[in-house]
């Protein structure tokens, strides 16, 4: 029930990736994260755009944060976290 109940909570606070993020004056196009398939070659530009707009937004739950990794890996890394629930104590977890 509990983990039925973050789910929930987890679609209606969740902001999409792809939003268009701007600053005063500014109006910036769409980010999007890329997939992590748990290639070396791909690692440092998913983690670094995962913690710029994800890991460093201060108004994104961690119950949130884990929806956006899990929707983001692919591969062996999806296997891996496939089974946890999205919840914001899996996200340390995982």
């Amino acid at each position: 029930m509990e983990d039925a109940l973050a789910q929930d909570k987890a679609k209606e606070t969740a902001k999409p990736v792809t939003g268009t993020f701007s600053t005063p004056g500014n109006t910036l196009p769409r980010i999007q994260i890329p997939h992590f398939s748990g290639e070396y070659e791909e690692w440092p530009a998913f983690r670094d755009l995962f913690t710029s707009l994800i890991l460093k937004d201060t108004n994104i739950s961690d119950v949130t944060r884990m929806h956006y990794l899990k929707t983001s890996l692919k591969g062996e890394t999806e296997l891996i976290v496939k089974n946890l629930s999205t919840t914001g104590d899996n996200f340390a977890l995982a």
